[in-house]
């Protein structure tokens, strides 16, 4: 792990070395009582390369902390156009923590019969039972 978090520095969040910068964006949201909609709920950590020290998994729920310790709804997004069970199993494993999911980057595609038939099992999984019955091993492919 690179402690610098290089990519948050740029985008202006100082969020390292005991600083939560995602902590206090959480105060500033319950302030005005706003919701927080977060990005990469898609991504995993094994996925990324491992020279980039990425870990998309940490920094989201890093983000559903502060924003549930700020009393401030979490509302999440994908980042990337996939139609597969191993994403949408990813962004389910977050689904104590959901407010809302807004899926991103629908395209016709979708309508092939093999993507429709799991996406609807997907949305039909956020509205039903506990994050971990939609988990099972089957769903991974």
């Amino acid at each position: 792990d690179i402690p610098s978090h290089a990519a948050e520095l740029t985008a202006g969040y100082y969020n390292t070395n005991g600083r939560d910068a995602y902590g206090e964006l959480g105060q500033i949201f319950a302030k005005e009582d706003a919701t927080l909609d977060f990005t990469c709920l898609e991504m995993r950590n094994t996925e990324q390369r491992e020279e980039c020290h990425s870990r998309p998994e940490e920094m989201v729920m890093q983000v559903a902390m502060a924003t549930g310790s700020a009393g401030v709804e979490f509302s999440g997004e994908n980042a990337l156009l996939r139609y597969d069970r191993t994403a949408f199993a990813q962004v389910r494993s977050y689904k104590a923590h959901l407010g809302s999911f807004t899926y991103l980057r629908l395209r016709a595609d979708l309508l092939e019969p093999q993507s429709l038939a799991r996406f609807a099992e997907f949305v039909s999984s956020l509205h039903s039972g506990s994050a971990d019955a939609a988990l099972a091993p089957a769903d991974l492919e």
